[in-house]
């Protein structure tokens, strides 16, 4: 599209250069989009996409979408060489020379092209593939296209810039980049679904509108309005089933989130047959959800979860080369159920609920929050009336977790912690759900962050950040920490300048490299290992104790955790006190013929373990009993019973404290 001199000469005598009809025929072509007549907005850009950087681009954009709605691997490749064509196109309508004052208004147009073909092909390198190196790729992408729209916000803002004729254009899609950029490294969908809301996608009729109608309502937990929106999303057009997809996936997770789980298996079902994202993660789904479900009504269907259990591992695919990071997840706990006597989980509907961010959703309203935890009160009871298994562990943690986010978002934080805690004490007794542990630690952190306890989150965070590696959806749970430790961080650092006003004039210029920097470097190095020794990359690895020597920690505070050489001299003094104290609880041997109240109590909370005759145990004031080894370590990280929270004997504590 260069500038040719072809104009079209108005009755007025005025004229339109290449560049406004370019736009103006982009904009008739989206038109058609958005009133879901796909085919013929396409075939309207794609006579121009050779020449047009615009129609390019906008072109390229629909394919985009398309592959990201489909997951099919040709979509994947065709948006990817359309969109790279695309760059080629802007890139030859660039100034060749750095930024100056002399912009011709189409360089500037082909600088917001070029910007915005680096973004979307980012957003595709990571929808191929989700390690490290290739977040490495798409971020050097992203961070090349910021910087451009930040030196295009800076031409919009000088005052020797010039309006054109189609300056609306360029200040919109500069603004609109800059925002974009934002929102997608921020990786807070509401923030996103808000800005979409601002500009009015929820007003149109269209496919697209609704669906991020649905999505916002969704993210608000107005389920009934979010249902609506999706089903109106489905009803508006049929040529198009990827949008259908789209909302069904939605319509899923709210029931889900509703708990009526036979619409969700629906929705599943629908998918399983229609969709080729994840047929793994489908038929997952679809057996979690029966699982849930009575045997009677399991008949309505004519399948039941054991069978489709075990479809799961054989429907593993690649796209890119690499398994998806759900998919394998999926298969790894459906494979329990390729056992001859399968042990069942515990909810699995609820588990993958966590992985894809839902309780954020429930938690925004009391009554959904409340029915989940009486779900999870109820899987308890059943792991509780069920023999114990090598995998009881594992399943006792999972509901710890669940249960300790319900009741953060109840606002019974201490509660939570509790919860929270008893994941971290049986760490080393976890046989394959290692992934549970800097999830705990994670939400633990958010937790004290919410409370005002920064530095104590910082720890927590960073302990779930470097001491733990190749556990299941690793990515997804450190672009959380980063998160928050990003938000921890900033709000000491805000404490600070405001304390210390001067600080805040002092430049970054000679920035050291920091800590996020060199683990980047160690994590894409364990990538890289990880996949290139020949192991199975859906099996997940021995836990990180059984492979490292650990240095004696200790717990000053139940939310901090230190090397027995970090500790202050106070800290010390403290915990040797409480060391002294614990020594003073009596102790014995479990003999349940000699005593009719060790009689009645046949495990330990902590491990979750029955009592054997000869165990060593020792006794809390509260008349509670534990294995010795399991209540000396708990009570080294927080000084309460962990069956009633009652204190233990804090008078003596005192006293033993004074003295």
């Amino acid at each position: 599209m260069k500038m040719s001199g072809e104009e079209e000469t108005l009755s007025n005598g005025c004229s339109r250069s290449d560049l406004s009809l370019a736009l103006e025929d982009c904009m008739a072509a989206l038109d058609l989009f958005l009133r879901n007549e796909f085919e013929e907005a396409q075939a309207r850009l794609r006579s121009r996409t050779k020449d047009s950087m615009y129609h390019a681009l906008t072109y390229a954009t629909i394919l985009e979408m398309q592959a990201m709605m489909t997951f099919e691997p040709q979509h994947i490749l065709a948006a990817g060489t359309t969109m790279k064509e695309a760059q080629a196109i802007c890139q030859r309508h660039r100034k060749k020379s750095s930024f100056s004052k002399n912009f011709t208004e189409e360089e500037l147009h082909a600088e917001v092209c070029y910007a915005e073909c680096l973004l979307q092909r980012a957003a595709l390198t990571f929808l191929q593939d989700e390690n490290m190196i290739s977040f490495i790729k798409g971020g050097i992408k992203v961070r090349n296209s910021y910087q451009t729209y930040k030196e295009l916000h800076t031409v919009l803002n000088s005052s020797t810039y010039s309006q054109g004729h189609n300056h609306g254009h360029f200040e919109g899609g500069v603004k609109l980049g800059v925002g974009a950029f934002n929102l997608m490294i921020s990786m807070l969908p509401t923030r996103t679904l808000k800005l979409l809301e601002f500009v009015g996608f929820s007003g149109n009729k269209g496919s697209i509108f609704l669906f991020f109608a649905g999505r916002i309502e969704e993210m608000k937990g107005n389920l009934d309005a979010a249902i609506t929106r999706f089903q109106e999303c489905c009803e508006a057009q049929q040529q198009w089933k990827e949008f259908h997809h789209m909302c069904y996936w939605e319509l899923m997770w709210c029931f889900t989130y509703k708990k009526h789980f036979k619409m969700a298996y629906f929705y599943a079902d629908l998918l399983s047959k229609e969709n080729c994202w994840s047929k793994a993660t489908y038929m997952y789904m679809k057996a979690a959800y029966l699982s849930m479900l009575t045997a009677d009504d399991c008949l309505t269907f004519g399948e039941t979860a054991f069978t489709l259990f075990r479809q799961v591992p054989g429907l593993k695919q690649k796209i890119a080369g690499k398994s998806l990071p759900t998919e394998k997840f999926a298969i790894r706990k459906a494979r329990r159920y390729l056992a001859e006597n399968p042990i069942p989980l515990p909810a699995p509907p609820l588990e993958m609920m966590y992985i894809w961010n839902g309780y954020t959703v429930i938690g925004k309203h009391k009554d959904l929050t409340e029915g989940m935890l009486k779900t999870l009160d109820e899987a308890q009871k059943k792991l509780d009336s069920c023999p114990r298994t090598d995998l009881s562990i594992d399943d006792q943690c999972l509901l710890s977790l669940l249960k300790g986010l319900c009741l953060k978002h109840l606002g019974h934080q201490e509660e939570a912690e509790h919860y929270f805690t008893l994941v971290l004490c049986n760490e080393t007794q976890i046989k394959y759900d290692h992934y549970l542990v800097p999830n705990a630690l994670l939400e633990h952190g958010l937790l004290c962050l919410e409370q005002g306890r920064r530095d104590e989150a910082i720890k927590l965070l960073e302990a779930a950040k470097q001491n733990y590696k190749n556990y299941s959806m690793e990515s997804r749970t450190h672009f959380r920490i980063q998160a928050a430790l990003h938000k921890a961080r900033g709000d000491t650092q805000t404490e600070r300048k405001k304390s210390d006003p001067k600080r805040s004039e002092m430049g970054n210029c000679l920035k050291s490299p920091t800590s996020d920097d060199i683990s980047l470097l160690h994590e894409s190095q364990s990538d890289r290992a990880s996949y290139g020794d020949g192991t199975d990359p859906d099996q997940e690895p021995p836990p990180p104790y059984e492979e490292q020597i650990h240095m004696p920690v200790y717990h000053p505070t139940p939310s901090q955790a230190r090397l027995a050489t970090q500790l202050t001299e106070e800290e010390q003094v403290r915990i040797a006190q409480r060391i002294g104290l614990i020594q003073h609880l009596p102790k014995g041997v479990y003999d349940p013929g000699r005593d009719g109240s060790e009689k009645k109590i046949r495990e330990c909370v902590i491990c979750m373990m029955d009592f054997v005759y000869g165990d060593p145990i020792r006794f809390l004031p509260c008349m509670h009993i534990y294995h010795m080894d399991c209540i000396d370590d708990w009570l080294m990280r927080s000084f309460t019973c962990p069956s009633c929270m009652e204190p233990v004997d804090a008078a003596l504590l005192s006293s033993y404290e004074t003295n």
